[in-house]
């Protein structure tokens, strides 16, 4: 009882090491970039390296952009991304929408724009405070029906849709116990279940690139009238696309949309996606590329997570200089990759009542996530994950692929189309053949594991 007692009083953990919680959360910042006064409280614990302060000042300045912002997963693409969002929403009167794409909606990925801009700006309409320019303003969406267009654009987007019901009788077994002169007994029984079920199913009409882009310009006089100089679309999550030449295709045939006056676009993508790109050429202005921090940097980012919760401790009183240098070292100073194990590693040192993070934690942790990432993959699987991460692409027709795997090529495509399916493996198709590499968030612990 005493236990339960201790935790009614919600004493915090991390008070031994004069902190207020874990300063070590890999959740992307700036997420709400509207919100001013919650991102001004989020700047103390992003660090922006010196060598993209002048891509930022760039990024604010010009319009009618393309932009794909690459690198390896977990760099701080979307941190990066959204911080810009920030500033040019807030501070320099441009209006900012964030579309995430999935596998599930990148067959109609440009309609998911005009979803989501639509949205936007009704919700900017309605939260501005009734003072009479935004009247006005109003008055002006009436009398040009944009109330209407912008209504009957989500209705179109979003698509109508019709509820179905389904009664499903089923009979289930059920043991029952009878009890007679003769002693007692089980008899099977079988007992009714009746359940319903509800569906919904939604068509969505789907627009042609011409109409798309008469909605676009329409969507700009509405956000100019509201005051804003351009439309900025940050489409996220492109990295985590299984099948890139799909996403690829869709960019090939949205350049009419991409290229519209007065709208600017920003991908976060991968390394895989910006060696596409590279080859198709004229679809992107700018490649903006996201290094792996140096030691500078990746002591100064974790200084800056503590001390936005006490600004009296260093980066020192929390992790022996040993366990810094065995973090660096093991991610590379991939963001996301230290920022998660300096997370587990401090959490893991309040357990046993350590003075500071050290090697051992850092050790612990890493060695039951690497053999969680392994558990359910067969020994030719992580054999080829690990010849695929010392390469940029392979074919499972290189006789130097099958000599090393020891086994026939079919059986190799088959594995590869697994691991494919599974998210280690991105796919290429060159003409008739196929190209494979190991997805970027996979490849510096493979890669690390085949040179040792």
């Amino acid at each position: 009882m005493a236990y339960f007692a201790n935790l009614k009083k919600n004493k915090n953990p991390y008070e031994r090491f004069k902190l207020k919680g874990n300063p070590f959360s890999i959740a992307p910042l700036f997420r709400n970039f509207k919100d001013a006064k919650e991102c001004e409280r989020e700047e103390s614990l992003f660090m922006l390296p010196q060598k993209l302060e002048m891509d930022l000042d760039i990024l604010l300045a010009t319009e009618d952009q393309r932009i794909l912002i690459y690198g390896f997963y977990g760099i701080g693409k979307t941190s990066f991304a959204d911080f810009f969002l920030y500033l040019a929403h807030n501070y320099h009167n441009r209006f900012c929408t964030r579309v995430v794409l999935t596998e599930d909606n990148l067959e109609r990925a440009i309609h998911e724009l005009l979803l989501c801009l639509s949205s936007d700006i009704i919700s900017e309409v309605r939260n501005r405070e009734l003072i009479h320019p935004i009247v006005a303003i109003r008055k002006w969406i009436a009398d040009k029906r944009y109330q209407d267009f912008l209504l009957t654009s989500l209705a179109k987007l979003m698509g109508p849709y019709t509820e179905t019901t389904e009664t499903v009788q089923t009979n289930q077994k059920k043991d029952e116990i009878n009890v007679s002169p003769g002693g007692i007994g089980v008899n099977l029984g079988y007992e009714e279940e009746i359940q319903v079920r509800k569906a919904i199913q939604s068509y969505v009409e789907v627009l042609p690139l011409r109409k798309v882009a008469e909605y676009t310009k329409d969507f700009q006089q509405i956000i100019q009238e509201l005051g804003y100089r351009d439309i900025i679309f940050f489409i996220d999550e492109a990295d985590h696309l299984p099948k890139i030449e799909s996403f690829i295709k869709l960019l090939t045939r949205a350049r009419e949309i991409l290229f519209s006056k007065g709208c600017t676009f920003i991908i976060a993508g991968s390394v895989e996606l910006a060696r596409f790109t590279e080859s198709l050429g004229t679809i992107f202005d700018r490649l903006i590329s996201l290094k792996p921090l140096d030691k500078a940097d990746f002591y100064t980012t974790l200084e800056h997570r503590i001390q936005s919760q006490n600004p009296a401790l260093k980066l020192q009183d929390v992790f022996a200089d040993e366990a810094l240098d065995f973090i660096f070292q093991r991610t590379k100073g991939i963001r996301k990759e230290f920022l998660r194990l300096c997370e587990n590693a401090l959490g893991l040192a309040i357990l046993q009542n350590k003075q500071k993070v050290t090697v051992d934690e850092c050790l612990q942790v890493t060695n039951t996530g690497e053999q969680e990432l392994v558990l359910n993959l067969k020994e030719i699987q992580i054999k080829i994950l690990r010849y695929l991460a010392l390469r940029e692409v392979c074919s499972p027709s290189d006789k130097a692929f099958i000599k090393d795997m020891e086994v026939t090529r079919t059986h190799i495509r088959n594995n590869l189309e697994y691991l494919t399916s599974q998210g280690y493996v991105q796919k290429e198709k060159r003409g008739r053949q196929s190209f494979y590499a190991i997805s970027s968030q996979y490849r510096s612990y493979f890669a690390r594991e085949a040179q040792q």
